[in-house]
């Protein structure tokens, strides 16, 4: 039989027990300790459901045992929609990953000098973990009060045994489940459980750390030793444009040696308070999703069933811009809305004008054909914009003037879909004060809507006083957008291509492209049509928009064309093949799984 010996920075807790004082909840009995994963993932990543899937197979396999933690950070998380906090750059920098998906189990050093592991190496990790003694029990217990939407969380821990260090660190994580967003999947690591429609499920996702970067200090850490404290969480709408549905909400706990080793952790239970019968409140958030390409905006209102009954009808109350008229009475009727659940509803569209700010509030008045008190029901302002620039198709050219700090700046262009069109950065950092100018040029743009997106990590933007940067994105001869450079964090802009060019399009001079197979191996044949005799360029590019492949330009006659390509030298993934003339483009997404 194969022994499992522990270094000695593993057997964290040497003593004996002694009695308790005060406890509550939390056990005194000697235990081992429990499992935390820090997953590191993100949508674009494409394996990173794998990661997923391994961490949900050593939970299942070890109830109540096992707390995952995932951490959307670093290039494959910097995307729309945004799930990364201000937590988990610091967490990542410590951890000293270098791919992903990418965790720390317990963030304990296993061998060599980082606490990264791949997700090979987790479940063979954990196992160790799980079978060393821990010196300190952890418990926690959380009340959710919707009405005031609030979290009371109690966490008590008893020390069994000494710990190696005089003082330990308590941390109280508050996970998001059941967010639905995209997220790119390779078909080695497909995971259909977590698919839903064309989307996915993200769990286990951190939104927020309430006892901060690294946790509060427990300065009695002996046999005996007994700590509890009550925090008092506020739960906000959104986090980062993200609605935090408190029904998603897990509280987890855990204590750590020092900022790289984690003693055991739990799950708290949480026990939900819901509004008095007479007291018919619905707490409302208004999503800030509407169509950037037409001429209306949809606001989309997320009503929370706050109350301790059901409720089947409700009415609202819109102003636009503080004009009030007959037609901002909104009925619903024929629902049936569950203690805690949400009803989401899109509201009448609004008719905007490019460049024009309205601002939206909707007030709940009644529910179950109760009037409600104004002053009480909650209610909500968002700002809706159409702010969309339209422009005919043509090649697309942006110009970036980055300024001394270019590892601050990075930036992306998205289609309509999400996906990464192009993007560039970060940028090599200047020896002194001034810009350094990047172009970047690309084919003709498919018509329909595109989203650019540029952020600066340190949050001064390109022109805060070390260099005046700036940026402009060109459409063919027509300069769409500019800026000076003075936007903090980020911002973004949309633009919409009109045109018969594109991907996915057939126009007069190219189309029928057909590529098999596909999945593609190590070989594929790409198939078009040409209706005249043209020179061709066939060109395959990474999902990020960076060209990995292309063949010599070469001249075909009228007709259908079978183009035969080699592609053992490329990676598995998802690749974009683009066929094009002089006179258009024309694409398709392949994969390759070898």
């Amino acid at each position: 039989m194969k022994k499992i010996i522990l270094s000695s920075s593993i057997l964290l807790c040497l003593a004996f027990i002694q009695p308790i004082k005060a406890q509550t909840f939390v056990s005194t009995e000697p235990s081992n300790r429990n499992v935390v994963l820090e997953e590191y993932t993100g949508i674009t990543c494409q394996f990173c459901p794998g990661g997923h899937k391994v961490a949900n197979q050593l939970a299942a396999a070890n109830p109540g045992k096992v707390i995952i933690v995932n951490i959307h950070q670093g290039v494959y998380a910097n995307a729309v929609p945004d799930y990364r906090t201000q937590w988990g750059d610091a967490l990542a920098a410590q951890a000293g990953l270098t791919g992903y998906p990418s965790g720390t189990v317990n963030r304990h050093i296993f061998s060599g000098s980082v606490i990264a592991l791949d997700r090979e190496k987790w479940i063979t990790s954990a196992t160790q973990i799980l079978s060393s003694s821990s010196c300190v029990n952890v418990a926690a217990k959380s009340e959710l009060d919707w009405g005031k939407r609030q979290l009371k969380i109690t966490v008590e821990a008893y020390y069994t045994e000494n710990s190696n260090s005089s003082t330990n660190l308590l941390n109280v994580a508050i996970l998001q489940e059941n967010v639905i967003g995209p997220q790119i999947v390779n078909s080695s690591v497909a995971y259909p459980e977590m698919q839903v429609g064309n989307l996915y499920r993200h769990n286990h996702m951190l939104r927020d750390l309430v006892t901060g970067q690294w946790g509060e200090t427990i300065s009695e850490t002996t046999e005996g030793s007994f700590f509890t404290k009550t925090y008092t969480y506020d739960i906000p709408y959104n986090i980062g444009n993200i609605f935090l549905n408190p029904k998603d909400i897990t509280v987890a706990v855990f204590i750590a040696e020092n900022r790289k080793e984690i003693i055991t952790g739990a799950i708290s239970s949480i026990t939900e308070v819901y509004a008095p019968e007479s007291d018919l409140l619905m707490s409302n958030v208004i999503q800030a999703e509407h169509n950037t390409c037409d001429d209306e905006v949809r606001a989309k209102v997320c009503l929370q069933n706050i109350s301790s009954q059901n409720i089947n009808s409700y009415t609202l109350k819109y102003v636009v811009d503080g004009v009030e008229n007959t037609d901002t009475i909104y009925n619903v009727t024929g629902r049936n809305v569950a203690s805690g659940m949400c009803d989401t509803i899109t509201l009448p569209a609004i008719r905007s004008i490019a460049n024009q700010r309205k601002n939206l509030t909707v007030t709940v008045i009644k529910a179950n054909n109760k009037d409600l008190d104004l002053i009480s029901s909650k209610q909500k302002t968002i700002a809706v914009t159409k702010d969309t620039t339209v422009t005919t198709a043509g090649a697309l050219t942006i110009k970036i003037w980055q300024d001394r700090y270019g590892s601050e700046t990075s930036w992306k262009l998205f289609d309509s879909e999400g996906e990464i069109i192009t993007s560039g950065g970060p940028y090599t950092n200047l020896g002194a004060n001034g810009t350094q100018l990047h172009t970047i040029e690309k084919d003709t743009l498919a018509s329909g809507c595109y989203y650019f997106q540029i952020d600066d990590t340190y949050g001064d933007g390109i022109n805060g006083g070390a260099g005046a940067g700036k940026y402009e994105i060109w459409i063919g001869e027509n300069k769409i957008f500019s800026s000076d450079g003075k936007f903090g964090y980020g911002e973004s802009k949309y633009f919409k291509v009109t045109g018969d060019i594109g991907i996915n399009t057939v126009n007069r001079q190219i189309g029928n492209l057909e590529i098999y197979p596909n999945p593609v191996k190590d070989k594929m044949t790409v198939s078009f049509t040409l209706d005249h005799p043209n020179s061709v360029i066939v060109s395959i590019y990474d999902v990020l928009g960076k060209e990995v492949m292309a063949l010599n330009k070469a001249s075909y006659g009228e007709g259908i064309q079978n183009v035969n390509i080699n592609t053992q030298q490329l990676n598995n993934g998802i690749y974009i093949v683009k066929v094009q003339t002089q006179e258009g483009v024309i694409s398709k997404k392949i994969l390759i799984n070898k």
